[in-house]
């Protein structure tokens, strides 16, 4: 970690998930914190985690097995998602975003609450999926994008990495991405349950929340 220590703090932001040892996670987590910089966390493999870990964390992408995972509650559909997130919230996440396969995404912070529908696309291997919705939203946000233009590359992302198979293979460059059709024209909408939608996405992601995070560090 020693020697990754100068690599997160020259980043704009920090992706973690859980294929290391989990204090190697969090060590990786207080670095990029120290540094003012914004932590996200795909918390895949599917495990329990404390607040500790999650109060470090500013925007977290679980999907729908993981999310139920840390709440214990089971996660269908987006009502029960903005219910898990809200759960992770009040843990000490700054953000959360839900994915739902098929069904799209959900984004919940303090103030909002945003649903992006799933884009129809025939499913040759789901494996990357998750990698290359996370992915593509940090390199997003690092590029100083708002939050649903985050939310619409993503969700393009895990589409077209469910129509190749393999890992790697299936992940889309830039280039493939930005010539996707649904990436231009669309934008999250305000969710089902009727939290009203900001007007525009707020850009406080693009850099840590610090706000939200006053004293949590100490």
């Amino acid at each position: 970690m020693r020697a990754a220590a100068g690599v997160i703090e020259d980043a704009a932001v920090l992706l973690v998930q859980l294929e290391v040892r989990l204090e190697v996670v969090r060590e990786a987590l207080e670095v990029a914190r120290k540094a003012g910089k914004t932590t996200m966390l795909n918390p895949a493999p599917a495990l329990e985690l404390d607040e500790e870990i999650l109060s470090k964390v500013d925007i977290c992408f679980p999907n729908e097995v993981e999310a139920a995972a840390l709440i214990h509650t089971r996660v269908d559909d987006v009502h029960g998602a903005i219910g898990a997130a809200r759960v992770l919230l009040s843990r000490g996440c700054g953000a959360v975003v839900v994915t739902l396969g098929a069904k799209g995404s959900v984004y919940v912070d303090d103030e909002s609450v945003l649903e992006v529908p799933g884009i129809p696309v025939p499913v040759v291997d789901t494996v990357a999926a998750g990698d290359a919705y996370c992915g593509t939203f940090a390199s997003t946000m690092a590029r100083g994008s708002e939050v649903g233009a985050c939310l619409v590359r993503a969700t393009a992302a895990g589409a077209l990495a469910v129509g190749v198979a393999g890992a790697t293979t299936s992940l889309p460059g830039r280039a493939r991405l930005m010539s996707c059709s649904a990436v231009s024209g669309r934008s999250p909408s305000p969710s089902i349950d009727g939290s009203p939608r900001v007007s525009g996405f707020r850009p406080h992601l693009v850099a840590p929340l610090k706000q939200h995070r006053q004293g949590l560090a100490h």
